[in-house]
């Protein structure tokens, strides 16, 4: 019977910690730590502002939707400003900010004002979407886009339809059950042990094809539209190829991987051949990781994708590099 007890008093009071985290969190982020909603015919979202810790890491949003350091209101006082525009490599998924490469390119560039403009799961799509207002807006020197990933990930469904299944953009408020942390236990653990595309193609239909978010054609033509934009204003774009990724980290399915590997290799080209037509400044991460002889694993995190503190950093060295030669030839 003590037993009993003990599990019960122990149960409540999982409960009632629950309840208040859920109170907390909902308090500090209303309606979520993205704002869905429509833009013409796409379906995208933006950083709602607040302060969020998610599996240990510290993410602060100002009024702007950008992810920012403590630093922030003193680098607004510089006179020059570079935009990182991008997806969540840019953002910095899973590292603190100050691991993150616009912040340790802040560090190098003492002169500059150092915007992240990464939103985690943005096509280049979404990003011309926004280049506007994140980038354009801002009046910066010289812009580095990084897109590429979001892209070109197999999917069952088309981006339009995989953010109409994520969230209905008219819905206001953020479901309770979601904040609650056995719930994110629950998702966490649920996609550790299952197969996200043979799930989704059952959901869909058996013999559902993969296909990719974003065409080749349209991937292209969204770069080639923001390189046009920012000469046409005189400022410096920096294209980046993404990053090698463990795929085997996120696709199980060895058919898949091989095509998802195929597919990969093609977008990156994309980002090759335009910088190489139009002498566009590009940092190629994949090549970078080749030189630095090092395990990829040591240079991203283990959900295979997203850049880690020593791949942050191999990214901002190199993009320090790039700015203080394009300086120099001013």
């Amino acid at each position: 019977m003590k037993t009993k007890n003990r599990i019960l008093i122990v149960l409540f009071l999982m409960i009632v910690l629950d309840l208040v985290w859920i109170a907390v969190d909902t308090k500090k982020n209303p309606i979520g730590n993205q704002i869905w909603y429509r833009s013409g015919e796409l379906i995208t979202c933006r950083l709602n502002p607040g302060e969020y810790v998610d599996n240990g890491v510290a993410y602060r949003i100002n009024e702007n939707g950008f992810r920012v350091n403590l630093l922030a209101e003193k680098d607004a006082e510089k006179n020059k400003t570079i935009v990182c525009f991008g997806d969540s490599n840019t953002y910095g998924s899973n590292n603190q900010i100050e691991d993150t490469w616009p912040d340790l390119l802040n560090k190098q560039l003492g002169d500059y004002r150092i915007i992240n403009a990464g939103i985690p799961g943005h096509t280049a799509t979404q990003g011309l979407d926004r280049f506007g207002r994140d980038v354009i807006k801002n009046n910066p020197s010289f812009v580095f886009i990084f897109f590429g990933i979001n892209d070109s990930i197999l999917t069952v469904v088309t981006e339009k339809q995989q953010y109409q299944l994520k969230l209905n953009p008219h819905e206001k408020k953020y479901p309770i059950y979601k904040r609650s942390v056995y719930y994110r236990v629950y998702l966490k653990l649920k996609r550790k042990l299952t197969n996200y595309h043979a799930n989704v193609r059952k959901q869909i239909s058996a013999n559902a094809d993969l296909i990719v978010k974003v065409s080749d054609k349209q991937f292209k033509e969204n770069l080639l539209e923001m390189i046009s934009i920012l000469k046409a204003k005189e400022i410096q774009p920096v294209l980046i190829v993404f990053n090698p990724m463990s795929i085997n980290s996120f696709i199980k399915n060895v058919n898949d991987r091989k095509e998802q590997i195929v597919i990969f290799d093609k977008r990156r080209d994309v980002v090759r051949s335009i910088s190489k037509k139009l002498g566009i400044p590009l940092i190629d991460l994949e090549y970078l990781f080749k030189k630095n002889n090092t395990n990829i694993k040591k240079l991203i995190h283990d959900d295979g994708i997203h850049l880690n503190k020593a791949g942050c950093k191999l990214l901002a060295d190199s993009a320090y590099l790039l700015i203080q030669k394009l300086e120099g030839g001013k």
